[in-house]
């Protein structure tokens, strides 16, 4: 028993290791070059608990949006992401890499999908009914956002002119299965989105 006491006080520390730094390093990351973004699992790290600022490769962002499960940081200082498939980040008490948006030997639980417009990435998807659905760009762009029934009800319509993101509240829609349409003067991308309790 005694040989296998300081087996079991190593492996317990390991275990309490990952799991503090899987709480530092939220699961799900990606970046449109000029923010960053963090997808939290429930019971995750709750705002007061996440830093102020990141850095990546020595660049400073600044949180701007915080909710239970997302984060939000803004370029403060320094520049862009230069690589948004693969960048690491310091998140001070630990750093966490990133590759294609997700820590890297994790899965990846959001959905992001072809850059068609400027690498669209709409999360989380599913989304609770009375929540927020998040759909970012690689860059500023201008477009129109319409959320359909399956039947082909217009549910929702909205609008982006120059900016890099939106959140759309969901509050008041129903469980179901939606489809998601985004326009451009060019182009159009429709993305199916399930609601869910």
């Amino acid at each position: 028993m005694r040989k296998l006491y300081p087996t079991l006080v190593l492996l317990f520390a390991l275990f309490y290791f990952n799991n503090c730094l899987a709480q530092i390093c939220p699961a799900n990351g990606f970046s449109n070059s000029t923010s960053l973004f963090f997808y939290y699992e429930p019971g995750a790290l709750s705002c007061a608990e996440r830093p102020d600022t990141v850095t990546v490769d020595g660049s400073v962002f600044t949180l701007a949006s915080c909710d239970m499960s997302l984060s939000i940081y803004d370029l403060t200082s320094g520049s862009p992401v230069s690589n948004i498939n693969e960048f690491t980040v310091d998140f001070g008490s630990a750093t966490c890499e990133y590759t294609s948006g997700d820590l890297t030997g994790e899965t990846l639980s959001r959905e992001s999908f072809e850059s068609v417009i400027n690498s669209l990435v709409v999360f989380p998807n599913p989304v609770l009914n009375n929540g927020n659905v998040n759909i970012v760009f690689g860059k500023n762009i201008s477009a129109n956002i319409e959320l359909y029934a399956v039947t082909g009800k217009l549910i929702l319509k909205d609008s982006i002119t120059n900016l890099s993101r939106k959140q759309l509240s969901l509050s008041n829609i129903p469980n179901g299965v939606y489809l998601l349409k985004i326009s451009t003067d060019t182009t159009s991308v429709t993305k199916k989105l399930i609601v869910t309790q």
